[in-house]
This record gives C-alpha cells, sequence and structure tokens, in this order.
C-alpha cells in the first residue's frame, strides 16, 4: 500500500477474508471466523483479500491536513515521543512477520521445529534457514549502510532487493515454487 511497512501489513491482514475447510474438502466462504468450526474439524484459512481504498485515501487525507493546518501543534510532539510510537508500532507487529518467525528457527532445537508452517512442510528446515539467514544478512548491510554517509542511498537499497530475489531463482539457489513458498505475497 504504502512504504509504512508495520502499518501496511497490519491493514493488510485485517482485511483478510476467511473461510472454513471442512474434513470433505468444501470450502464456503465467510468474512469472520466462526471459534465453533475448530471443534467440528474444518479449519479457518485464508481466502483473499477485501480490496478497498477507503482507509488509504483517509489515512493519507488526515496526515495532509494535519501537515497544512496543525503544524504549530506537531512542532511541539518531542521526538522521544514518536520514537516510542513507532518502537511500539514496530515491535507490536514483528511476531506476525515470516522473516521473525523463521528467524527463530535458529533458536530452536530440531525436534520442536514446527512441522505445520508451509515452508517446512515444502522447503524442509535446512533450505529454509539458508534463505533465511540471506534475508538477515541483507538487512544487517543494509542497516549498516544506512548508518554510513552513504545512508542517502538507502532507497536504492530497497529497489536492489528485488533483483536480488530474482537472481536467487535466476541461479538456481532456489526454485521459483520455493520462493513462493518462502517469501510469497500470501501466506
Amino acid at each position: 500500500m504504502v512504504a509504512a511497512t508495520v502499518r501496511s501489513l497490519a491493514h493488510m491482514k485485517s482485511l483478510r477474508n476467511y473461510g472454513f475447510k471442512s474434513s470433505d474438502t468444501t470450502t464456503s466462504s465467510s468474512t469472520t471466523p466462526v471459534a465453533v468450526a475448530s471443534s467440528e474439524g474444518a479449519v479457518v484459512e485464508m481466502i483473499g483479500v477485501q480490496e478497498q481504498r477507503v482507509s488509504g485515501l483517509a489515512i493519507h487525507s488526515l496526515i495532509g491536513a494535519a501537515l497544512l493546518f496543525g503544524r504549530h501543534l506537531l512542532r511541539q510532539i518531542p521526538t522521544s515521543v514518536l520514537t516510542g510510537l513507532f518502537l511500539y508500532l514496530g515491535f507490536s507487529s514483528i511476531g506476525t512477520t515470516d522473516l521473525y518467525d523463521r528467524s527463530r528457527l535458529f533458536l530452536m532445537d530440531n525436534r520442536d521445529l514446527p512441522t505445520s508452517k508451509p515452508y517446512m512442510k515444502e522447503v524442509g528446515a535446512k533450505r529454509t534457514k539458508i534463505f533465511t539467514s540471506i534475508q538477515i544478512a541483507l538487512l544487517g548491510s543494509m542497516w549498516w549502510i544506512k548508518e554510513t554517509k552513504l545512508g542517502v542511498f538507502f532507497p536504492v537499497l530497497i529497489g536492489i532487493l528485488a533483483p536480488i530475489r530474482i537472481a536467487l531463482d535466476k541461479w538456481n539457489v532456489f526454485s521459483k515454487k520455493e520462493l513462493e513458498t518462502l517469501d510469497g505475497e500470501i501466506g
């Protein structure tokens, strides 16, 4: 939606549509999962995302209004308050990201690895850890470069991530199916 990753991820997750997959493999769609379904043997699964543009328009309109009409009020907010707010937003939603979930694999014993995750079923623990290591190395190098004098090129580094992912497929480091499972759009 926008470059504000934490806010966008949380917003997209709130727009998910759910359905129930029962033991006879029929799927009925619903926008709100019912807790009773789990006791009947049905599994709640995501079936899509409700597309709408009202919240994006409202958010950006409010930001524009605040910048145009409330600058004197915004200047009175201490920087530490804003830093704390962004830190809270980041930490409150980090547990829902796949990178965090996959990075926890490095700290687990092999007997405790989650077998229900799609990347564990289709890719395996070793390949998942290799992909996660590459992502962590790229994140660390971007963070390091951001702190140097070359930090002004940080948006260019973000743009380079897509060609790196494509290169992982072209150089046969990972197959298209593995990349889609590990880092697909719908998780």
